[in-house]
């Protein structure tokens, strides 16, 4: 679980730790945005496949793999969510009709 400390973006250091995939790599991330930071009444969770992540974190490197000490991946919360009122829209017209 990934946790937003500034209400903005989560740090995920995507891949200088995942450059290589394995087995060993995580199924799903969970990312965690406190009310605190929110808000409103209720935390924000977001929930992504790792490859989902993967493809994420590349839209915002501009497709650039970030390599270990130069520079640290993470991703807006502004995205996230684009991305995940998307992909709910798919799944509500394609998949639960």
């Amino acid at each position: 679980m990934k946790t937003s400390k500034n209400g903005k973006n989560f740090v995920t250091s995507y891949f200088p730790k995942y450059k290589n995939e394995s087995a060993d790599d995580p199924d799903y991330w969970v990312f965690f945005k406190p009310r605190l930071l929110t808000g409103k009444d209720n935390d924000e969770f977001y929930v992504f496949s790792h490859s989902q992540v993967r493809e994420i974190q590349l839209i915002v490197n501009n497709g650039t793999i970030t390599e270990k000490g130069k520079g640290v991946d993470n991703i807006s919360i502004k995205l996230l969510k684009e991305y995940s009122d998307a992909l709910n829209n798919f799944n509500r017209i394609f998949i639960d009709n």
